[in-house]
């Protein structure tokens, strides 16, 4: 019997023990592979952390003053304990800017940008130097990054920059020991012994060597021998009860196993509709928004329109550019937003729904989990139609407002109706762009209408400004009301003769409450901006006014300066006249003559006849001293029957001669009175002329009145020059002394 067990229980001790070595060499394996992973683990949060400080440092980089930096570095010390101090260096190596961050004596002031991590960061790549001591002995890294028109340098203390990244991946207060690139150690954490799991880490310029505690090596081992025991205990307790408990195991197990499904299946419909409570909160949220917003997802496709949204843009917004291009997938700002995890805003886009683009405002933002991963991108619509016809109306306003008011600022500096028509053809092009003007005036005299400005039409041989010989075809002449392509769609252009291969508008000069012309303009288009035409209108309006207001000035300016009766300058205009010509003549040593005439015998006529008789004989010897004229001659009545001329550049002689002329001329007046129509007329004619008789004007008229009295003295009918003794002879039928 026991020979008989004998053999069995050897045979099984066998296999246990084969079993067991078979558990502890799986185990061991099992344990190099865990801690290869976690010396992966290690590496990967070093690098982490001193990457992560990489950043901090690149961020402290942009100047802004040294207040504002010192402020700033003091901030980020409070987010990363090991920040110790800052130092800014200039493109050259120069120290610009350093500070030690809450108090701690950090040496930045010291740190030289020699280094080879200096050189690196000032050609743009971060680096880092080996560890070094600061003045309170204690050991710290200098980490350099590239900075605007520089370096900068952040001063991290040893310890506590590995430390807390060996807390996070091996434990707290686990021991370890670094090594860096020259093979020193300037920080460790006892028991050093302890820390048998070497790591090599790489960093920005330089390679470490981190050698922490392995704390699952023990427990592995542990497990291995555990695990066969229990294998052991496993094996030799199967051996005896399988066969009398195993359907009972079985069926427990697979009872545990439906009562897990079932739980697990509890849990997951649980989590369903939370999901869908959460999910119909967030919709009805957005329904009650009154702006329009989508919600996409990760790749930018859209998962959800909100019920303001649904009706700007429809259940899939369409985005097109200006030109009518639609947007590629890359170009829609949910995708930029979620490429760039920055929000995204554009007003340059239109939305296209049912064959209509309209301007639309876009700002997209990215939304992130709880893990600071983008799933997704809200955006938020705005229609722009009613803001940009608004600015539309506002920069056509400006543009109305300008050109009034600058047209009226030029009309005020014209001096003619000339300059008034010319200033008004210049901003009707700038406001219809019109193919053709043509402004037409009455003149005085006549019922015919002349253009008195064209453009646009092209010059050939013979080419005649346009007449308007029978005012009464034009309509806008007839009624003083404007025709324009908003009230009518006529074409054809009566007063013209012309067919406008577009629209035209046609409107009334007014001067007073008379039609005195019309502006033709032949448009390119038939019906052009109605804004537009109004404006037009009112600039011909203004126009108008200003014409009217040229010729009453222009009327007012000649009474101050005519004489009413017989349209010669007065006496103030002789005054102003003279000193300005006698002025010239002395500046250009040129001879100036003076004329001084009296009707002869004119208060006996006018007594006689009657002072309407007077005034015809005014009136004509007016006519006949200007037959005799030059068009440099200055004619003037005097006062009462006194007359006087100023004639430029006549010498002494030429001036005697201009007056025998007068005398010629007032001799040959027929007077359109019954009796009187011949030789009834005669004057005594003064000569005075420059340098002669005087360099003054009140020395020539002193010296042409006083030959006037000699030429009165000897007999009338005569001229004379002062110290001239002659009496000329009394032509018949003159009027008795």
């Amino acid at each position: 019997m026991k020979r008989s067990i004998l053999g069995p229980a050897l045979l099984f001790a066998l296999v246990l023990a084969a079993g067991d070595a078979a558990v502890v060499w799986y185990f061991e394996e099992l344990g190099e592979v865990r801690r290869s992973s976690e010396a992966e683990h290690v590496r990967g949060l070093v690098t982490s952390a001193v990457l992560q400080h990489v950043g901090v440092v690149r961020q402290l980089g942009k100047p802004g003053g040294e207040a504002w930096e010192r402020e700033r570095a003091d901030s980020l010390s409070q987010v990363f304990p090991a920040l110790a101090g800052v130092a800014r260096f200039s493109a050259d190596g120069a120290l610009e800017f350093a500070t030690d961050c809450r108090g701690f004596p950090s040496g930045a002031r010291n740190l030289s940008p020699a280094t080879a991590a200096a050189r690196s960061a000032l050609s743009g790549v971060p680096a880092l130097d080996d560890p070094f001591p600061a003045p309170n002995q204690e050991t710290v890294v200098a980490i350099w990054a590239p900075a605007e028109k520089g370096a900068v340098a952040g001063i991290f203390r040893l310890d506590r920059l590995i430390g807390d990244a060996v807390n996070a991946s091996a434990g707290e207060d686990s021991p370890f020991v670094l090594t860096d690139s020259r093979g020193r150690r300037p920080v460790a954490r006892e028991p050093a012994a302890a820390a048998n799991l070497r790591v090599d880490i790489a960093l920005p310029g330089l390679t470490w060597s981190l050698a922490v505690q392995e704390h699952a090596q023990a427990q592995s081992r542990t497990r291995a021998l555990i695990a066969s025991i229990v294998g052991l205990s496993v094996l030799l307790w199967a051996g005896f009860v399988a066969a009398r408990r195993r359907s009972a195991v079985d069926s427990a197990r697979l009872e545990a196993r439906a009562t897990e499904v079932e739980r697990m299946e509890r849990e997951v419909e649980a989590l369903a509709g939370v999901e869908r409570r959460e999910r119909g909160k967030l919709f009805t949220i957005l329904d009650s928004l009154a702006e329009s917003v989508v919600l996409a997802g990760p790749d930018g496709e859209t998962l959800m329109v909100n019920a303001a949204g649904e009706a700007l843009l429809g259940a899939e917004p369409q985005l097109v550019h200006a030109d009518g291009k639609e947007l590629t997938a890359a170009e829609r700002p949910v995708t930029q937003a979620i490429a760039k995890k920055a929000k995204v805003s554009t007003e340059e886009l239109f939305a296209k729904r049912e064959g209509r683009a309209f301007p639309v405002s876009v700002t997209a933002a990215p939304l992130y989990d709880q893990d600071k991963k983008v799933v997704g991108a809200v955006a938020v619509y705005r229609d722009l139609t009613k803001q940009r016809e608004w600015e539309e109306t506002m920069r056509e306003r400006d543009f109305a407002l300008t050109v009034k008011n600058k047209l009226a600022a030029e009309m005020a500096e014209a001096k003619d109706d000339e300059e008034v028509l010319r200033r008004l053809n210049y901003h009707l092009e700038a406001v219809l762009q019109p193919q053709s003007t043509n402004i037409f005036l009455r003149r005085a005299g006549s019922d015919r209408l002349r253009a008195e400005r064209t453009t646009g039409l092209r010059p050939e041989p013979g080419f005649e400004a346009p007449v308007i010989s029978n005012p009464g075809i034009c309509p806008v002449l007839e009624t003083g009301e404007p025709m324009d392509p908003r009230t009518c769609d006529e074409r054809v252009q009566p007063c013209l003769g012309r067919i406008s291969p577009g629209g035209f508008l046609c409107a009334p000069i007014r001067i007073g409450e008379k039609v005195e012309g019309t502006i033709h303009l032949e448009l390119s288009e038939g019906k052009p901006d109605p804004q537009r035409v109004e404006l037009a209108l009112e600039l011909i309006r203004q126009a108008s006014a200003a014409v009217q207001a040229k010729r009453y000035l222009a009327i007012v300016s000649q009474a101050a300066i005519r004489d009413p009766l017989t349209g010669l300058y007065n006496r103030r205009q002789f005054d102003t006249t003279a000193r300005v010509m006698a002025a010239q003549a002395r500046r250009f040593n040129q001879p100036l003559g003076v004329l001084m005439i009296d009707i002869d015998h004119f208060k006996k006529f006018n007594d006689t006849y009657g002072h309407d008789a007077g005034d015809v004989v005014l009136r004509e010897f007016a006519k006949a001293l200007q037959s005799t004229a030059r068009q440099s001659d200055v004619m003037v009545r005097y006062g009462g029957e006194e007359f006087a001329v100023l004639l430029s550049q006549t010498s002494l002689g030429q001036a005697r001669i201009a007056a025998e002329r007068i005398l010629e001329a007032a001799r040959k007046i027929v007077l359109p009175i019954k009796g009187l129509e011949h030789g009834q007329v005669t004057v005594s004619v003064g000569v005075s002329a420059f340098p002669e008789h005087g360099e003054s004007p009140e020395a020539l008229v002193k010296a042409a009145d006083l030959a006037l009295y000699a030429a009165k003295n000897a007999g009338r009918n005569c001229a004379r020059v002062q110290g001239d003794s002659r009496a000329p002879g009394v032509a018949p039928g003159t009027l008795a002394p």
